[in-house]
Order: C-alpha cells, then structure tokens, then sequence
C-alpha cells in the first residue's frame, strides 16, 4: 500500500489536481445549470444527479489525497 502512495505521488502532481479541481468544478456548474433549465424532465434530473455524484466524489479523492501528502 505504501508503494502505491508514494507512486500515486509521483504521478499527481499539483498541476494535475488543480486540473481535477477545475473538471469537478465544471462538473458541478454544468449540473446545477442543467437542473434549473430542464427541471421537468426526469431523465435530466437522473443524469444531473448523477453528475453530482461523481464530482462529489472525485471532490472527496483529492481532498483526502492532499491531506495525505501535504
């Protein structure tokens, strides 16, 4: 486990969480939009909340990464 965090160091650098930030970010715009445009439609509603639940974890994985290796 200890090889795989310090590979997984090696290979996450900080220019590469600051992309993850803005992809999850992005992710969390295009979904609350997507919400307040299309509210009637279930399918969107599924898909936006879907969308939420991705970039709320990927939000969670780097926090706990950068707690780690800080």
């Amino acid at each position: 486990m200890a090889k795989l965090e310090s590979n997984l160091r090696y290979i996450l650098k900080a220019d590469e969480i600051k992309i993850l930030l803005f992809l999850v970010l992005g992710l969390s715009f295009v979904s609350i939009f997507t919400m307040l445009c299309y509210n009637c439609n279930p399918f969107l509603y599924n898909f936006v909340t879907l969308l939420l639940l991705i970039s709320a974890y990927l939000l969670s994985c780097i926090i706990i990464f950068w707690e780690r290796h800080s």
